[in-house]
């Protein structure tokens, strides 16, 4: 089985820590990239489209609520490359406070898979890690 390149696009250092032990633990990736600034993570991606697709994170877990740029702007910003990674890159959004509206919003995005709550717990976990592994 191929093993899962994750980014992790959070500004909250203790979420992200949380987040990849969990991860790391119940083995659903050993390749987790952390990023505070959801710009950053976007670089990665279009360098990686630019150059070698296969470099896509499989996985991203993003945070909607960040400085500078949202995960609704990382999203929009995804919009341009959605058809370049479907099928290669799947992110779950993740939110401190589940909003009816954001739910429904986020369906708009071709690359979400879910919205779970912060922190991820493993009865989310196990909703991922089945969606992941059936593509």
């Amino acid at each position: 089985m191929k093993e899962k390149k994750i980014f992790i696009i959070d500004d909250d250092e203790i979420s992200i820590f949380l987040l990849k032990e969990l991860l790391l633990t119940q083995s659903i990736g050993d390749n987790v990239f952390t990023f505070l600034f959801a710009e950053k993570a976007l670089e990665e991606i279009r360098i990686a489209l630019d150059t070698d697709p296969a470099q896509l994170p499989d996985i991203i877990f993003l945070d909607l609520s960040m400085p500078q740029m949202s995960g609704w702007n990382f999203l929009d910003s995804l919009r341009f490359y959605e058809d370049r990674m479907k099928g290669k890159c799947v992110v779950y959004i993740m939110t401190s406070a589940i909003d009816i509206s954001e739910y429904k919003r986020s369906s708009e995005y071709k690359l979400v898979g879910g919205y779970f709550n912060k922190p991820i717990e493993m009865d989310a976990l196990d909703i991922i890690r089945k969606d992941i592994y059936s593509r």
